[in-house]
């Protein structure tokens, strides 16, 4: 009982203690009174009754905003920059000032716009590299359909050439048996989903519908919302089918069937004897058909001449026997015999020679061009593409770059627009920031100084929520708890307490009083003044706040 009676005394002893003091008073005046007993040893009595005791706890602090608008540099850099110029401390901004802009710091811009003057020309000459890979992208593009329409041109020619000579019937019967198929169409226009991979760019672009206006050198440029500059879309031109042009019909007029598509195109390896397609029961009404014809009735009408040759000398024999004509003119027949027997020899070669070397070969050098235009067409198909993965590849990089370019230039004019710090919010204008103390190499704020990006410049604080920032002694912490009511006396205005309510007690001990003392340990905690002062500024030192509660 004792020890708890003396715990709860103890504090009442400890030096320097008001009530310590004004307890022992009471506990001397106590003795002197007892010792004056009258002979009767009569006692003094007192009456005690339960109840809280209270707890008196002053430290001393300094005066601040609870809240405030701290304005800081924005402005990049290692260097940091120059204050040109800034409002007085202490300047009281209105409403007025705030409807009109006043400038309350002007930072030094001068290094920020020679680089905007450096990026503009650059960005310039991305914009004229950009509209080169553009247009060499569509020129590319416009090149691609003129060459494949030429390829297909060149296959579907070749294929008349074939069916021209052999007939429709048969150019079939031989390319179904050499795999002879049209390769399958690509659209050389636009990039396979496989190749397109990777070459798309993220660009981050303004608002949708938004522009960009860049000053070029005496003039503004407008930017479109989407990146680049305003380019016309490539043309996109429909590639005509293969079967565009009449097909050769055959000799029944049977409509030509669609040619069919393989995929990619290989040379055939099988071999044919096309002598075997050179009978005329077979060939169709083509050229190799009417040539046979024409062999032929040359061979026939030289037949029927050697005929005729031979009855006129028959019969001019006859007559020489007879003595009706002469040696000479029965030597003339023979020769004309003669003759038409060799014209019989050459025509009937003629047909045979045509029949077994000259028809297999055209059809063969026929059917060979067919083939290598269709090898042709592939080839050019899959050049086209890669030719317009290049020139896609190219504007690419160049709308990247330009995008670059253009975040880069846009950066620049944001930093100018931040070396000007317009007032938004009314109030009281205090130099840097509402924590205490400066970083290391940190300069005063006033003009000509040198500010680091996010470094508080000025802090306007708001006068109507005002408080008082008090560091506990770790001996005293456990004593004061948030909501215990408070009475503040300010040094300047020691007539004026004002009332106030402990709002926030620390959990851990300074950590900046700790580095500097590292064997005192306190606790900050904040006291919010209640009502409005107008006569409280922020800054006034040594306020005294006397917190109280119940134990």
């Amino acid at each position: 009982m004792k020890d708890k009676l003396y715990s709860r005394l103890s504090f009442l002893f400890r030096p320097g203690s008001l009530m310590g003091i004004l307890a022992i008073a009471v506990i001397l005046f106590l003795v002197m009174r007892l010792g004056k007993g009258d002979g009767d040893e009569s006692r003094l009595s007192f009456s005690v009754t339960k109840g809280d005791l209270l707890i008196t706890v002053t430290e001393g602090g300094s005066i601040e905003a609870l809240k405030s608008q701290e304005i800081r540099s924005e402005v990049k850099g290692y260097q940091g920059t120059k204050i040109l110029s800034i409002v007085d401390e202490g300047y009281q901004v209105t409403g007025e000032d705030v409807k009109n802009k006043k400038v309350l710091v002007e930072l030094d811009s001068s290094e920020l716009r020679q680089k905007i003057v450096t990026q503009e020309i650059q960005f310039q000459s991305t914009v004229a590299s950009l509209t080169e890979a553009r247009n060499a992208r569509d020129i590319q593009v416009n090149q691609n359909l003129s060459d494949v329409k030429a390829a297909e041109l060149a296959v579907k020619f070749a294929r008349m050439d074939v069916e021209k000579f052999l007939g429709a019937e048969v150019t079939k019967q031989i390319f179904d048996r050499l795999a002879l198929k049209q390769p399958e169409r690509i659209d050389v226009t636009v990039l396979p989903p496989s190749m397109g991979m990777g070459i798309e760019s993220q660009v981050k672009t303004p608002e949708k519908g938004g522009s960009t206006l860049v000053p070029v050198v005496g003039e503004m440029t407008k930017m479109v919302a989407n990146g680049d500059p305003k380019f016309s879309d490539p043309p996109k031109m429909e590639l005509p089918e293969p079967d565009a042009l009449p097909e050769p019909v055959s000799e029944a007029d049977e409509p030509k069937k669609e040619v069919e598509r393989g995929g990619s195109f290989r040379p055939t390896t099988v071999v044919i004897d096309y002598s075997d397609y050179g009978d005329k029961d077979l060939l169709g009404d083509g050229e190799a058909q009417q040539k046979i014809r024409q062999a032929e009735d040359q061979w026939l009408v030289a037949k029927t001449d050697l005929g005729l040759a031979r009855t006129d000398l028959e019969a001019t024999g006859r007559l020489h026997q007879k003595g009706f004509v002469t040696e000479r003119q029965l030597d003339n027949d023979k020769v004309l015999v003669e003759k038409a027997r060799v014209k019989v020899e050459a025509a009937d070669t003629a047909r045979k020679l045509f029949q077994i070397y000259e028809f297999p070969k055209t059809a063969e050098e026929l059917v060979s061009k067919y083939e290598e235009g269709l090898l042709s067409l592939d080839k050019t198909q899959k050049e086209a593409i890669s030719k317009l993965a290049q020139s896609e590849a190219k504007f690419k990089s160049a709308q990247g770059r330009y995008s670059i370019e253009q975040n880069e230039l846009k950066e620049l004019q944001d930093q100018v627009s931040k070396t000007k710090i317009f007032a938004d919010t009314s109030g009281l204008v205090t130099y840097g920031g509402s924590s205490d103390g400066r970083y290391y190499g940190e300069e005063q704020i006033r003009e000509g100084a040198t500010v680091r990006q996010r470094q508080a410049i000025i802090t306007i604080p708001d006068m109507t929520q005002m408080g008082v920032n008090v560091k506990i002694h770790e001996s005293y912490i456990k004593k004061v708890k948030a909501g215990m009511a408070a009475r503040i006396r300010v040094e300047s205005f020691p007539d004026r307490p004002i009332q106030g309510e402990v709002t926030k007690v620390g959990v851990l001990p300074d950590s900046q009083n700790r580095w500097m003392n590292p064997n005192l340990k306190v606790y900050k905690t904040t006291i919010k003044i209640e009502g409005v002062h107008e006569w409280l500024k922020p800054g006034m030192t040594r306020a005294t706040s006397s917190g109280s509660g119940s134990s």
